[in-house]
């Protein structure tokens, strides 16, 4: 019996497919790895399993601060990196925080079309700066009070953004 299930594991395992199916979420990759040591066998796909739902509980506790907590634009997308190369399904959670990318993206595109920059465009923190230092030499004037409202929606960003920073 142990050993049928160790096979029923392994080759459950060696067939994870990417993305992973809707019902391997986190819990039912522990109830597996649970149920792989009951066996009391150690078998290579159980390293395997292991350091999937270790990877797994890290990024999702990870996940679940970055959601309910203004962090950097750049771990949230190392987040979403990670978590879309889980081999457990992550997909709620993994949505919320493209949520804030997204969002986050929108409004980075936004100050650099009126700093005078193309969409496709990315200056250097520098080039921006020189934009953003002319803008606010003529205090009062539309392109003054346009910087900002932009720092009033940057501060209320889901993430932290560096050309929030510039402002």
């Amino acid at each position: 019996e142990k050993v049928a299930k160790t096979i029923a594991i392994t080759k459950k395992i060696s067939a994870w497919p990417l993305p992973p199916p809707p019902d391997f979420t986190l819990r039912a990759a522990q109830v597996l790895l649970r149920d792989a040591h009951r066996t009391n066998i150690d078998f290579p796909a159980l390293a395997i399993l292991t350091n999937e739902v270790s990877t797994g509980e890290t990024w999702n506790e990870d996940a679940v601060k970055a959601h309910r907590n203004r962090v950097p634009l750049s771990r949230v997308r190392e987040l979403s990196r990670i978590g879309s190369n889980l081999h457990i399904n992550s997909d709620e959670m993994l949505e919320k925080i493209k949520a804030k990318i997204s969002s986050s993206e929108e409004w980075i595109d936004r100050i650099y079309v009126a700093l005078g920059f193309s969409n496709s465009e990315r200056p250097t923190y520098l080039e921006a700066m020189k934009k953003i230092r002319i803008m606010y030499e003529t205090p009062g004037s539309d392109k003054s009070r346009s910087l900002e409202r932009f720092n009033i929606d940057g501060a209320k960003l889901p993430t932290i953004v560096d050309e929030h920073l510039l402002l």
